[in-house]
């Protein structure tokens, strides 16, 4: 029976290990379209959202590159994820080495042109707001754990169940617009736009993917390694 038993532990390695590359795909193609997103709204050249502002307002007073500061940051929301008691796993470490190496270089290749008139701007500011909330989907439902700030959403959400995650989206937003003043990033109207928008935009496309995504059971780095290498961890 032992040589039985451990074909039928290696079977069930195997398939977990292959389930967390298919969800490790799906995450980081959930993070490309978010990445995506993000760029439109940026070239909408109509003001950032308020973590890209930030990113931006750290890259020119460091003379960091844009996708170096969002990395950075992504580390320091990290520290306070933990302090909420959120799991760190392969998608948060995803989320923040990938966004920032997308963002360099859709930017490098000129990925998109540049929009030349109000209305096209307009355009790429609202498209980019409801193509974030789709990789969002995709990568938060891979439950490989969310991203820094999207972890850290989550994290304050839990202890507002009763109020929306768009909403909750909206008091984050705002509160890191209000950093972004104090510290002289760019904000414009977009950047005022998305503080509220990006809310109710998360509200829709969640709502139309029946997806709640305080209610995903992630796993973290921890119990990826438990089951990949259960002798490592004693069991």
């Amino acid at each position: 029976m032992e040589p039985n038993l451990s074909t039928q532990s290696g079977n069930r390695k195997s398939s977990y290990a292959a389930d967390v590359a298919r969800r490790s795909l799906q995450a980081a193609f959930g993070l490309f379209i978010c990445t995506i997103g993000t760029y439109m709204e940026n070239l909408s050249d109509l003001g950032m959202a308020p973590w890209d502002a930030l990113n931006q307002g750290l890259s020119a007073r460091f003379g960091i590159s844009w996708g170096t500061a969002s990395i950075t940051i992504a580390f320091l929301v990290i520290l306070a994820d933990l302090l909420l008691r959120e799991h760190i796993g392969l998608g948060t470490i995803l989320d923040a080495f990938l966004v920032g190496k997308y963002f360099d270089f859709f930017t490098r290749i000129k990925m998109l042109p540049t929009p030349e008139t109000l209305s096209l701007q307009v355009l790429y500011l609202v498209a980019g707001m409801f193509i974030i909330c789709v990789g969002q989907y995709f990568y938060m439902s891979a439950a490989l754990c969310c991203g820094p700030r999207d972890a850290l959403l989550v994290g304050v959400g839990k202890r507002f169940l009763r109020v929306p995650i768009g909403i909750v989206q909206i008091g984050m937003q705002g509160t890191i617009t209000v950093i972004d003043l104090l510290l002289g990033s760019p904000v414009g109207f977009g950047t005022l736009f998305l503080v509220f928008g990006m809310g109710f935009a998360i509200q829709i496309v969640f709502q139309l993917f029946r997806f709640e995504p305080r209610n995903v059971v992630h796993e973290g780095l921890i119990q990826n390694m438990r089951r990949l290498f259960p002798s490592a961890s004693g069991r």
